[in-house]
Protein backbone atom coordinates (compact mmCIF):
# COMPACT_ATOMS: atom_id res chain seq x y z
CA UNK A 1 0.00 0.00 0.00
CA UNK A 2 1.65 3.13 -1.39
CA UNK A 3 -0.42 5.54 0.71
CA UNK A 4 0.35 6.23 3.98
CA UNK A 5 -2.76 5.61 5.79
CA UNK A 6 -5.83 4.18 5.44
CA UNK A 7 -7.86 7.00 4.13
CA UNK A 8 -5.96 8.01 1.75
CA UNK A 9 -5.48 4.52 0.45
CA UNK A 10 -9.40 4.91 0.04
CA UNK A 11 -9.18 7.84 -1.45
CA UNK A 12 -6.61 6.54 -3.99
CA UNK A 13 -8.87 3.60 -4.86
CA UNK A 14 -11.85 5.81 -5.86
CA UNK A 15 -12.66 6.06 -9.69
CA UNK A 16 -14.72 8.62 -11.40
CA UNK A 17 -16.50 7.50 -14.71
CA UNK A 18 -16.89 10.81 -15.68
CA UNK A 19 -18.70 9.91 -18.33
CA UNK A 20 -21.72 9.77 -15.43
CA UNK A 21 -20.35 12.26 -13.25
CA UNK A 22 -21.18 15.71 -13.43
CA UNK A 23 -19.08 16.95 -10.44
CA UNK A 24 -22.28 18.36 -8.34
CA UNK A 25 -19.83 17.57 -5.40
CA UNK A 26 -22.94 16.37 -3.52
CA UNK A 27 -20.86 12.47 -2.66
CA UNK A 28 -18.14 15.05 -0.75
CA UNK A 29 -20.57 16.48 1.13
CA UNK A 30 -22.33 13.02 2.08
CA UNK A 31 -19.11 10.58 2.47
CA UNK A 32 -19.08 9.42 6.29
CA UNK A 33 -15.30 9.34 5.92
CA UNK A 34 -14.58 12.51 4.62
CA UNK A 35 -12.28 11.40 2.07
CA UNK A 36 -13.24 12.60 -1.26
CA UNK A 37 -12.24 15.61 -2.54
CA UNK A 38 -14.14 17.17 -5.47
CA UNK A 39 -12.93 21.08 -6.31
CA UNK A 40 -16.22 22.70 -7.76
CA UNK A 41 -15.90 23.93 -10.83
CA UNK A 42 -15.05 28.37 -10.48
CA UNK A 43 -18.19 28.65 -12.53
CA UNK A 44 -20.50 27.10 -10.34
CA UNK A 45 -18.59 28.99 -6.89
CA UNK A 46 -19.49 32.15 -8.88
CA UNK A 47 -23.04 31.59 -8.99
CA UNK A 48 -24.78 33.17 -6.17
CA UNK A 49 -27.85 30.69 -5.98
CA UNK A 50 -25.18 27.71 -6.01
CA UNK A 51 -26.66 26.05 -9.43
CA UNK A 52 -23.84 23.41 -10.56
CA UNK A 53 -23.53 25.12 -13.62
CA UNK A 54 -20.64 22.83 -15.05
CA UNK A 55 -23.14 20.54 -14.43
CA UNK A 56 -26.27 20.97 -16.66
CA UNK A 57 -23.44 22.47 -19.25
CA UNK A 58 -21.68 18.44 -18.80
CA UNK A 59 -25.30 17.18 -19.43
CA UNK A 60 -25.84 19.60 -22.83
CA UNK A 61 -22.66 17.94 -24.35
CA UNK A 62 -23.72 14.40 -23.46
CA UNK A 63 -27.47 15.18 -24.93
CA UNK A 64 -29.22 14.84 -21.87
CA UNK A 65 -31.02 18.01 -22.27
CA UNK A 66 -34.12 16.72 -19.82
CA UNK A 67 -32.06 16.14 -17.04
CA UNK A 68 -30.04 19.32 -17.73
CA UNK A 69 -33.25 21.54 -17.53
CA UNK A 70 -34.31 19.45 -14.18
CA UNK A 71 -30.99 20.26 -12.54
CA UNK A 72 -31.92 23.85 -13.23
CA UNK A 73 -35.14 23.87 -12.67
CA UNK A 74 -34.35 21.85 -8.75
CA UNK A 75 -32.72 25.24 -8.08
CA UNK A 76 -33.87 28.22 -10.47
CA UNK A 77 -38.46 28.04 -10.28
CA UNK A 78 -38.47 30.59 -12.54
CA UNK A 79 -35.50 29.30 -15.01
CA UNK A 80 -37.21 30.89 -18.15
CA UNK A 81 -37.41 34.58 -16.29
CA UNK A 82 -33.73 33.91 -15.23
CA UNK A 83 -31.80 33.12 -17.64
CA UNK A 84 -33.23 36.38 -19.73
CA UNK A 85 -32.17 39.12 -16.86
CA UNK A 86 -29.15 36.94 -15.16
CA UNK A 87 -25.78 39.57 -15.65
CA UNK A 88 -24.43 35.58 -15.57
CA UNK A 89 -21.11 36.26 -13.06
CA UNK A 90 -20.41 32.18 -13.71
CA UNK A 91 -18.78 33.55 -17.07
CA UNK A 92 -16.48 35.89 -15.70
CA UNK A 93 -14.84 32.90 -13.83
CA UNK A 94 -15.02 30.31 -16.39
CA UNK A 95 -11.67 28.47 -16.89
CA UNK A 96 -12.03 29.37 -20.88
CA UNK A 97 -11.33 32.67 -20.28
CA UNK A 98 -7.29 31.62 -19.62
CA UNK A 99 -7.72 29.16 -22.95
CA UNK A 100 -8.70 32.07 -25.73
CA UNK A 101 -9.74 35.03 -23.79
CA UNK A 102 -13.82 33.58 -24.06
CA UNK A 103 -15.99 32.38 -21.78
CA UNK A 104 -18.41 29.04 -22.61
CA UNK A 105 -21.92 30.94 -23.41
CA UNK A 106 -23.15 29.76 -20.21
CA UNK A 107 -26.30 31.75 -19.61
CA UNK A 108 -27.08 31.35 -23.57
CA UNK A 109 -27.11 27.83 -23.35
CA UNK A 110 -29.51 28.09 -20.36
CA UNK A 111 -31.78 30.25 -22.01
CA UNK A 112 -31.88 27.63 -25.20
CA UNK A 113 -32.43 24.57 -22.72
CA UNK A 114 -35.78 26.42 -21.63
CA UNK A 115 -36.70 28.20 -24.99
CA UNK A 116 -40.02 27.15 -26.25
CA UNK A 117 -40.49 24.33 -23.54
CA UNK A 118 -43.48 24.52 -21.12
CA UNK A 119 -43.74 26.48 -18.51
CA UNK A 120 -42.97 23.88 -15.80
CA UNK A 121 -45.28 22.47 -13.16
CA UNK A 122 -45.26 23.48 -9.09
CA UNK A 123 -45.82 20.17 -7.53
CA UNK A 124 -47.24 20.93 -3.98
CA UNK A 125 -46.73 18.22 -0.91
CA UNK A 126 -49.40 17.17 1.25
CA UNK A 127 -52.01 19.77 2.83
CA UNK A 128 -50.48 21.21 6.34
CA UNK A 129 -53.74 23.38 6.67
CA UNK A 130 -52.01 26.08 6.93
CA UNK A 131 -52.55 29.69 5.27
CA UNK A 132 -49.95 31.95 4.62
CA UNK A 133 -50.92 35.95 2.87
CA UNK A 134 -48.09 37.46 0.45
CA UNK A 135 -48.37 41.12 0.11
CA UNK A 136 -46.79 41.91 -2.86
CA UNK A 137 -46.80 39.92 -6.62
CA UNK A 138 -43.11 41.04 -7.46
CA UNK A 139 -39.72 38.78 -7.79
CA UNK A 140 -39.52 38.14 -3.87
CA UNK A 141 -43.23 37.39 -3.28
CA UNK A 142 -43.64 35.40 -6.45
CA UNK A 143 -40.56 33.22 -4.76
CA UNK A 144 -42.23 32.75 -1.64
CA UNK A 145 -45.49 31.94 -2.97
CA UNK A 146 -43.66 28.76 -4.66
CA UNK A 147 -41.79 27.79 -2.14
CA UNK A 148 -44.46 28.09 0.49
CA UNK A 149 -46.93 26.20 -1.97
CA UNK A 150 -44.41 23.31 -2.59
CA UNK A 151 -44.46 22.81 1.06
CA UNK A 152 -48.41 22.08 1.07
CA UNK A 153 -49.28 25.70 2.42
CA UNK A 154 -52.89 27.81 0.97
CA UNK A 155 -51.08 30.47 -0.24
CA UNK A 156 -53.16 33.83 -1.45
CA UNK A 157 -50.73 36.35 -2.96
CA UNK A 158 -52.03 40.42 -2.69
CA UNK A 159 -50.70 43.11 -4.88
CA UNK A 160 -52.12 46.94 -5.93
CA UNK A 161 -51.62 46.69 -9.56
CA UNK A 162 -53.27 44.74 -12.24
CA UNK A 163 -50.83 42.19 -12.98
CA UNK A 164 -48.12 40.49 -11.26
CA UNK A 165 -44.70 40.59 -11.68
CA UNK A 166 -44.06 43.93 -10.04
CA UNK A 167 -40.47 45.44 -11.47
CA UNK A 168 -40.43 42.43 -13.77
CA UNK A 169 -43.54 43.77 -15.43
CA UNK A 170 -43.51 47.65 -15.39
CA UNK A 171 -39.82 48.56 -15.64
CA UNK A 172 -37.75 45.41 -17.33
CA UNK A 173 -37.65 46.41 -21.05
CA UNK A 174 -39.81 43.72 -23.21
CA UNK A 175 -36.70 43.00 -25.16
CA UNK A 176 -35.32 41.58 -22.22
CA UNK A 177 -38.28 39.93 -20.77
CA UNK A 178 -41.41 39.38 -23.00
CA UNK A 179 -44.60 39.73 -21.39
CA UNK A 180 -45.62 36.16 -22.48
CA UNK A 181 -42.55 34.54 -20.52
CA UNK A 182 -43.54 36.08 -17.08
CA UNK A 183 -47.46 35.08 -17.47
CA UNK A 184 -46.33 31.96 -18.51
CA UNK A 185 -44.48 31.85 -15.22
CA UNK A 186 -47.53 33.18 -13.45
CA UNK A 187 -49.92 30.67 -15.03
CA UNK A 188 -47.21 28.10 -13.77
CA UNK A 189 -47.95 29.35 -9.69
CA UNK A 190 -52.32 29.49 -10.27
CA UNK A 191 -52.06 25.66 -11.87
CA UNK A 192 -50.27 24.90 -8.64
CA UNK A 193 -52.85 26.34 -6.44
CA UNK A 194 -51.59 29.71 -5.61
CA UNK A 195 -54.47 32.38 -5.65
CA UNK A 196 -53.51 35.66 -6.84
CA UNK A 197 -56.19 38.87 -5.65
CA UNK A 198 -54.48 41.79 -7.60
CA UNK A 199 -55.74 45.25 -8.11
CA UNK A 200 -56.05 45.46 -3.90
CA UNK A 201 -54.03 47.71 -2.10
CA UNK A 202 -53.59 46.24 1.33
CA UNK A 203 -53.55 49.01 3.82
CA UNK A 204 -53.16 48.73 7.75
CA UNK A 205 -57.09 47.43 8.43
CA UNK A 206 -56.69 45.01 5.64
CA UNK A 207 -53.09 44.04 7.34
CA UNK A 208 -54.76 43.30 10.11
CA UNK A 209 -57.55 41.33 8.30
CA UNK A 210 -55.09 39.72 6.90
CA UNK A 211 -53.36 38.71 9.81
CA UNK A 212 -56.61 37.70 11.16
CA UNK A 213 -57.96 34.94 8.25
CA UNK A 214 -54.02 33.46 8.06
CA UNK A 215 -51.38 31.66 9.85
CA UNK A 216 -48.60 34.11 8.42
CA UNK A 217 -48.54 37.04 6.39
CA UNK A 218 -45.47 37.57 4.34
CA UNK A 219 -44.58 41.33 3.16
CA UNK A 220 -42.47 41.33 0.21
CA UNK A 221 -43.40 45.11 -0.72
CA UNK A 222 -40.33 45.28 -3.23
CA UNK A 223 -38.01 48.10 -3.81
CA UNK A 224 -39.97 50.20 -6.52
CA UNK A 225 -39.08 53.97 -5.84
CA UNK A 226 -35.56 55.14 -7.29
CA UNK A 227 -33.32 57.29 -5.22
CA UNK A 228 -32.22 60.68 -5.97
CA UNK A 229 -28.32 61.18 -6.70
CA UNK A 230 -27.70 63.72 -4.98
CA UNK A 231 -26.37 66.48 -7.97
CA UNK A 232 -27.58 69.62 -8.19
CA UNK A 233 -30.33 70.70 -10.20
CA UNK A 234 -31.54 66.93 -10.63
CA UNK A 235 -35.09 68.11 -10.60
CA UNK A 236 -35.29 70.19 -13.02
CA UNK A 237 -37.67 69.27 -16.05
CA UNK A 238 -36.35 67.10 -18.60
CA UNK A 239 -34.31 65.60 -16.09
CA UNK A 240 -35.79 61.75 -15.44
CA UNK A 241 -34.92 58.99 -13.01
CA UNK A 242 -34.44 55.94 -14.86
CA UNK A 243 -36.87 53.44 -13.15
CA UNK A 244 -39.65 56.30 -13.89
CA UNK A 245 -37.77 56.19 -17.90
CA UNK A 246 -38.15 52.69 -17.74
CA UNK A 247 -41.62 52.34 -16.69
CA UNK A 248 -43.15 55.05 -19.30
CA UNK A 249 -41.47 53.20 -22.17
CA UNK A 250 -42.63 49.93 -20.25
CA UNK A 251 -45.99 51.08 -20.77
CA UNK A 252 -45.82 52.42 -24.41
CA UNK A 253 -46.05 55.89 -22.76
CA UNK A 254 -42.43 56.88 -23.06
CA UNK A 255 -42.28 60.25 -24.92
CA UNK A 256 -40.33 60.64 -28.42
CA UNK A 257 -36.80 61.83 -27.77
CA UNK A 258 -34.96 63.76 -29.67
CA UNK A 259 -31.72 65.44 -29.54
CA UNK A 260 -29.16 64.32 -27.02
CA UNK A 261 -29.75 62.60 -24.41
CA UNK A 262 -27.08 62.00 -21.41
CA UNK A 263 -27.78 58.91 -18.95
CA UNK A 264 -25.69 59.01 -15.38
CA UNK A 265 -24.94 55.83 -13.72
CA UNK A 266 -22.61 52.29 -14.30
CA UNK A 267 -24.79 49.29 -14.74
CA UNK A 268 -27.16 47.57 -16.49
CA UNK A 269 -30.04 50.28 -15.53
CA UNK A 270 -27.73 52.87 -17.37
CA UNK A 271 -28.18 50.49 -20.15
CA UNK A 272 -31.40 49.99 -20.36
CA UNK A 273 -32.19 53.75 -20.21
CA UNK A 274 -29.53 53.97 -22.81
CA UNK A 275 -30.94 51.51 -25.40
CA UNK A 276 -34.32 52.62 -24.61
CA UNK A 277 -33.50 56.12 -25.64
CA UNK A 278 -32.03 54.65 -28.64
CA UNK A 279 -35.17 53.37 -29.53
CA UNK A 280 -37.36 56.46 -28.72
CA UNK A 281 -35.42 58.48 -31.23
CA UNK A 282 -32.79 60.06 -29.09
CA UNK A 283 -29.90 61.08 -32.13
CA UNK A 284 -27.21 60.68 -29.47
CA UNK A 285 -27.13 59.18 -26.48
CA UNK A 286 -23.75 59.25 -24.10
CA UNK A 287 -23.47 57.41 -20.98
CA UNK A 288 -21.64 59.46 -18.24
CA UNK A 289 -19.98 57.02 -15.13
CA UNK A 290 -17.41 58.08 -13.06
CA UNK A 291 -15.03 55.62 -12.28
CA UNK A 292 -13.40 53.33 -15.31
CA UNK A 293 -14.49 50.88 -17.64
CA UNK A 294 -13.50 48.01 -15.32
CA UNK A 295 -16.19 49.33 -12.43
CA UNK A 296 -18.85 49.70 -14.88
CA UNK A 297 -21.72 46.96 -13.46
CA UNK A 298 -22.35 44.98 -16.54
CA UNK A 299 -19.95 43.04 -18.81
CA UNK A 300 -17.98 44.12 -21.80
CA UNK A 301 -19.91 42.55 -24.59
CA UNK A 302 -23.14 44.41 -23.42
CA UNK A 303 -21.52 47.90 -23.39
CA UNK A 304 -20.45 46.35 -27.12
CA UNK A 305 -23.88 45.71 -28.20
CA UNK A 306 -24.56 49.41 -27.10
CA UNK A 307 -22.09 50.96 -29.02
CA UNK A 308 -23.43 48.72 -31.88
CA UNK A 309 -26.41 50.86 -31.62
CA UNK A 310 -24.50 54.18 -31.37
CA UNK A 311 -24.30 54.66 -27.45
CA UNK A 312 -21.34 56.53 -26.14
CA UNK A 313 -19.76 56.20 -22.91
CA UNK A 314 -17.97 58.83 -20.93
CA UNK A 315 -15.66 57.03 -17.78
CA UNK A 316 -14.32 58.79 -15.00
CA UNK A 317 -16.65 62.10 -15.36
CA UNK A 318 -18.31 62.91 -11.72
CA UNK A 319 -21.15 64.86 -12.43
CA UNK A 320 -21.74 67.85 -10.23
CA UNK A 321 -24.57 70.18 -11.25
CA UNK A 322 -27.13 70.40 -13.98
CA UNK A 323 -28.11 73.52 -15.47
CA UNK A 324 -31.05 74.72 -17.71
CA UNK A 325 -29.53 78.00 -19.28
CA UNK A 326 -30.30 77.89 -22.80
CA UNK A 327 -30.81 73.98 -22.64
CA UNK A 328 -30.28 71.38 -20.06
CA UNK A 329 -26.37 70.82 -19.43
CA UNK A 330 -24.47 68.99 -17.29
CA UNK A 331 -21.14 69.55 -15.81
CA UNK A 332 -18.49 66.84 -14.90
CA UNK A 333 -15.69 66.93 -13.03
CA UNK A 334 -12.34 64.91 -14.10
CA UNK A 335 -11.00 63.98 -11.02
CA UNK A 336 -10.58 60.59 -9.71
CA UNK A 337 -9.23 61.85 -6.44
CA UNK A 338 -12.13 63.89 -5.58
CA UNK A 339 -15.27 62.36 -6.21
CA UNK A 340 -18.53 63.14 -4.40
CA UNK A 341 -19.46 60.35 -2.51
CA UNK A 342 -23.30 61.00 -2.81
CA UNK A 343 -22.74 60.37 -6.86
CA UNK A 344 -22.46 56.04 -5.94
CA UNK A 345 -24.63 54.00 -8.18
Amino acid sequence: MSAENILEALTDNIVVDKSKCIFCGHCAEKCVLDNIRINRAPCSGACPLGLNVQGYVQLIARGQEDRARQLIADVLPFAPVICRICDHPCEHACNRRDVDGQAVSINGLKRYLFAGMPDGELCPAAATGKKVAIVGAGPAGMLAAYDLRRAGHDVAVYDAAPKAGGLLRSVLPLWKLPDSVLDGQIAMLEKGGVTFHLGQRIDKAGLEALQAAHDAVILALGAGEGRASGISGEQLPGTLQALDFLTRVRSGQGRELSGNVVIVGGGYVALDCAQAAVRCGAEKVLVVYRRTVDAFKADREDLEKARALGVRFAFTWAPERITDAGGLTLYCRHDMAKLPGQCVD
